[in-house]
């Protein structure tokens, strides 16, 4: 059953053809999770700017927004991080960008970095958020984050990529439609 508060809005702010199988993974774990998922991603064909896509936060009023960050519109990615986070909503942030310079990231805004593949991260992040009583945010795996004392951390990483070669088997993810 879905709680009210747990609403997730993930964004792909770079213009593609159509979504990332990423995205569409990302989004099962997170309705595995319990979480109702708005994905939004930047098309050529349905072009977005960075006021739509605060005003689809500000109408949604997500628990928290996930962005798949890439070097390319790095600067209008950080208006757009800035413009939410004055909304009081939570800001997550995957990608190649935020993996190879999370500190950089985490200024721009950015509460939690997932670094590298995401899928088991997430899960973990929601179990974190939901209240699992085992978890903190200095023992997930995969994540950097700004902590309390202000001071930026970056966990362990996470064994995704190492899964993914020794799992032959795809029941281990949730299905993506």
């Amino acid at each position: 059953m879905l709680k009210a508060d747990r609403k997730a809005l993930l964004i792909f702010p770079n213009p593609i053809s159509e979504m990332p199988i990423a995205f569409a993974y990302l989004s099962a774990v997170l309705r595995q999770k319990g979480y109702d998922v708005k994905a939004v991603v930047n098309t050529f064909n349905n072009f977005l700017e960075s006021n739509d896509f605060v005003r689809i936060a500000e109408d949604y009023k997500p628990s928290f927004v996930g962005f798949n960050i890439t070097t390319f519109h790095i600067r209008s990615i950080y208006e757009t991080i800035a413009k939410i986070k004055k909304l009081g909503i939570k800001i997550i942030a995957g990608g190649a960008h935020p993996t190879t310079y999370p500190e950089e990231v985490l200024k721009s805004g950015v509460d939690i970095i997932v670094r590298n593949e995401g899928e088991l991260t997430l899960a973990e992040l929601c179990d974190y958020w939901n209240g699992k009583k085992d978890l903190s945010l200095e023992s997930i795996k995969g994540i950097s984050f700004r902590g309390l004392d202000g001071k930026i951390y970056h966990n362990s990483i996470c064994p995704n990529l190492i899964l993914r070669v020794l799992i032959t088997s795809a029941s281990v993810f949730p299905v993506a439609y």
